[in-house]
């Protein structure tokens, strides 16, 4: 038995498992609606084990993002997230820090400890108000939804933060540019105020900046900084999570809007359980731990409880969290070009690059690129197996993963024509069909049913308009 249908047997019989396992069950396709997250540690790299052969890319192998971590005491915590839902305003710390003294005793064993208690050292905001940043880079800071192909054509990668790329022809901040020495950064913005691995950030008053390379500057990457919130909103969160109606992260989030506003992101992380993060310093997490961990940008009161009193334990983690997704973010800007530049697929005419990854049973996706960098990255999500095939530079054959049935997917409007209805092979082969595409070339697909042991011819050619046409 070939390796690629004892592949399509085993995913048939997994499906098969999944039906009678689960009668009714909701995908998230990675839609940060509901913040599908991987069980993965905060502080954990993550390699990369896909492998693309074959006429087409492989799909339906496992694919991973590097998370980029710095360095830290290590929580061992599993489902820190890269991000999730429910983005809300900015916020910092309205007050200064508190001192430790015994009269700090709060109700129910929450005690005031300092920062240095907590292990935190404090970063400080450098005055930048001398500095003029790039117009574009200064109207993307301000209004992120006014990113356009434009911005993208210009060197601008807009995911979760912007990242300035090795493409960008201007000034980043004064006349600093992508190809200038480090040493030159460091002359005319004086200090970092903090260095992780090749990635130097300066944390200012407005925003957070961060130029990467050992010698000269590769990329950069920007951030607003987070605004104000209640100084004392770990009290409220300890006191709010160990009560006895406490029903789980999520309605807390729902129930309580001024816990809700404080949190950027939260979501369901992948096996079981709810997390919340802030970008101001603060993930709690619902799952094989229940712990509230709190990183040294977070500016509040901090407090030790006693354990016996609370479900939910406080770590602390001397690390910027702000800046460590900032790092994740360029690690992973870096990982999926060069899986481009490895493992992609260029379409005949050359119009795009594609890559397929599937992180996870809820998580799965196309990427199409431009190759002129004329538009941004489209992600399209399907779930899919074995190879794929460009049909010409707007149609992409592959093999649906759940019903095995071969399909057919527009990358520019992303609808989908599944072949055996089109073939009108659907009351011919009723139920789960483990089908393979067997060949795609010259205008003909072969499809096989090998419980049959049985081929089907299906023709392929374009109209005017460059939509396809299928003729049995």
């Amino acid at each position: 038995m070939s390796m690629t249908r004892f592949i399509k047997y085993l995913a048939f019989a997994l499906v098969m498992v999944l039906l009678i396992s689960f009668t009714a069950c909701t995908v998230n396709h990675d839609n940060k609606e509901t913040g599908g997250q991987d069980n993965v540690s905060g502080h954990m790299d993550l390699s990369n084990n896909e492998n693309s052969s074959g006429a087409g890319g492989n799909a339906g192998g496992e694919g991973s993002e590097p998370t980029g971590r710095a360095e830290g005491n290590g929580s061992g915590l599993t489902g820190i997230p890269s991000d999730g839902e429910n983005k809300s305003g900015n916020k910092t710390a309205d007050t200064g820090n508190p001192k430790s003294t015994d009269e700090n005793s709060e109700p129910d064993g929450i005690i005031k400890i300092t920062r240095e208690e907590a292990g935190l050292e404090t970063i400080p905001s450098l005055d930048f108000s001398k500095f003029k940043l790039n117009p574009s880079i200064q109207r993307l800071l301000e209004d992120p939804p006014s990113y356009s192909d434009e911005d993208y054509r210009n060197g601008l990668v807009y995911r979760d933060f912007l990242i300035i790329s090795e493409r960008f022809g201007g000034s980043i901040i004064q006349n600093i540019g992508i190809g200038d020495g480090i040493s030159n950064v460091m002359e005319i913005l004086g200090e970092p105020s903090c260095i992780i691995g090749n990635t130097m950030f300066y944390k200012t008053e407005g925003y957070y900046l961060g130029f990467k390379g050992e010698k000269e500057v590769e990329q950069a990457i920007i951030s607003q900084r987070p605004g104000k919130y209640p100084a004392d909103i770990l009290k409220t969160l300890i006191i709010s999570i160990n009560r006895s109606d406490f029903n789980g992260i999520s309605e807390l989030i729902q129930s309580n809007d001024e816990i809700s506003d404080f949190f950027d992101y939260n979501g369901h992380i992948h096996g079981g359980g709810w997390y919340a993060v802030s970008d101001n310093g603060i993930f709690i997490e619902e799952f094989t731990e229940k712990a509230i961990v709190v990183y040294n940008n977070f500016e509040g009161e901090l407090f030790r409880i006693q354990e016996d009193l609370h479900n939910y334990g406080i770590v602390y983690e001397n690390i910027d969290y702000l800046m460590d997704r900032m790092v994740s973010e360029l690690d992973y800007y870096i990982w999926l070009n060069e899986k481009f530049d490895k493992e992609g697929i260029v379409s005949p005419g050359g119009k795009y690059n594609s890559l397929y990854i599937w992180n996870y049973s809820e998580s799965y996706y196309f990427i199409i690129r431009a190759m002129d960098t004329g538009k941004t990255d489209l992600y399209i999500s399907l779930p899919a197996i074995g190879d794929y095939y460009w049909l010409n530079d707007r149609y992409i054959l592959y093999s649906d993963f759940f019903s095995f049935a071969p399909v057919i997917v527009d990358v520019e409007t992303c609808e989908t024509i599944n072949l055996l209805e089109t073939a009108e092979l659907i009351d011919e082969e009723p139920g789960l069909r483990p089908f393979e595409i067997k060949s795609c070339k010259d205008g003909q697909i072969i499809i096989y049913n090998p419980d049959k042991d049985k081929e089907y011819l299906i023709s392929y050619s374009f109209d005017p308009d460059g939509r396809v046409l299928l003729n049995r």
